[in-house]
């Protein structure tokens, strides 16, 4: 089974959080590697390999489907391509390189 791409905008006012999300989910929908893009635009990414956040970043549940992500009125889920996704992970490391 392929992998799933979700991009996640979560609606705040808050400076130091995120605001969205790039996930890349094993067949399980356990996220295995996450993106996060910051209002000031910092980037910052979170994997198995590449541990520029504490592992901990990684859900340690599986993701739920969309249908009830987007449940939530400050939350809104896609479902994107992987070309999607890997742009973010390039864009979060300085570089355009995809998988690491």
């Amino acid at each position: 089974m392929s992998q799933t791409y979700l991009r996640t905008e979560w609606i705040h006012d808050f400076q130091v959080e995120p605001y969205l999300f790039y996930h890349e989910l094993d067949h399980e929908r356990y996220a295995t590697r996450k993106v996060e893009v910051f209002k000031d635009g910092r980037m910052i990414r979170a994997s198995a390999k590449v541990l520029e956040r504490d592992p901990t970043a990684l859900p340690d549940q599986p993701v739920p489907p969309l249908e009830e992500l987007n449940t939530e009125d400050n939350v809104r889920v896609w479902q994107v391509t992987a070309q999607e996704f890997e742009e973010a992970w390039g864009a979060a490391s300085g570089d355009r390189s995809p998988g690491c």
